[in-house]
């Protein structure tokens, strides 16, 4: 029988979150889970219903703050354990000792999560609790394959649009799955698990063994703007990379044009803005 964890992050809901202009400050929060770690739960509890599995919910929440649990018993869990840590410690590379605090004398054999959150979407916090447990990390799953073997198993990774890798992981592992793991089942509001174990109890104090990380802010390329002239080539793409810098005009007069061919940094920020552009 395999013992999972999964780790939900609880956040606050951004469609909920509105600016009170008499009080000048955010007003109306109301709290939700991360769905990249709805659906790596749900991924687990499909699993459990075709071989004998443990599931166990692992929920850290800022001490003085209410979550409520009603959505997470409706999932077939076994025990959903809420860890109070201390005010302040919320940042991504300060709960992942919290985290590893409580499953470094634990027996699992599978830890779940999201590949980020959407609040900070760094991703961050896995990266250092498999490096405090010492155990394989894979992110940006898109599937999972757990018949190749008892300690193997295969996941796909998606890059890009429809580039897929392979791989193969032994467990004892980490896995960050994106939403397209498996979809959310439909669960009636009157439906709740009734014999899930709920454990409360408040964060200790953080070890000397875990190692204590320095924060660097990396900044995004920023783009070289070699000249002020507006550009006015007949297709939109072709001003766009004009403006950005990009251009194989050869009847370039200004003398501020002293690179015809972009760096590529340049080229790999520009790629993904123009991404991003695209799925908006």
């Amino acid at each position: 029988m395999l013992n999972f964890v999964v780790l939900v992050r609880s956040v606050f809901d951004s469609i909920s979150i509105k600016w009170d202009y008499q009080n000048q400050k955010l007003k109306y929060l109301s709290d939700n889970f991360n769905k990249q770690d709805l659906h790596a739960l749900q991924w687990a509890c499909n699993y459990k219903e075709k071989q004998p599995a443990h599931i166990t919910v692992l929920l850290m929440v800022e001490e003085g703050r209410e979550v409520s649990l009603h959505r997470i018993k409706k999932f077939p869990i076994d025990v959903c354990k809420v860890v109070h840590v201390p005010e302040g410690d919320q940042h991504s590379t300060d709960m992942a000792p919290y985290i590893y605090e409580e499953l470094k004398e634990s027996h699992y054999d599978v830890i779940l999560c999201g590949s980020e959150s959407e609040d900070m979407q760094r991703g961050t916090t896995p990266i250092l609790l498999a490096r405090y447990l010492n155990i394989p990390y894979i992110s940006r799953v898109y599937s999972i394959d757990s018949e190749l073997g008892d300690d193997t198993w295969g996941v796909q990774c998606k890059e890009g649009r429809s580039t897929l890798h392979t791989f193969t992981i032994k467990l004892p592992a980490l896995i960050g799955v994106e939403r397209s793991v498996t979809p959310l089942r439909y669960i009636s509001r009157i439906h709740g698990n009734k014999s899930v174990e709920i454990i409360t109890k408040r964060a200790g104090p953080i070890q000397s063994a875990t190692v204590k990380n320095k924060r660097i802010k990396i900044s995004e390329k920023q783009p070289v703007i070699r000249y002020l002239e507006v550009p006015t080539d007949f297709l939109a793409q072709h001003r766009m990379l004009s403006v950005a810098g990009i251009t194989k005009n050869q009847n370039e007069k200004s003398s501020a044009k002293t690179k015809s061919v972009p760096t590529p940094e340049h080229i790999h920020f520009i790629a993904r803005k123009v991404e991003q552009w695209l799925k908006e």
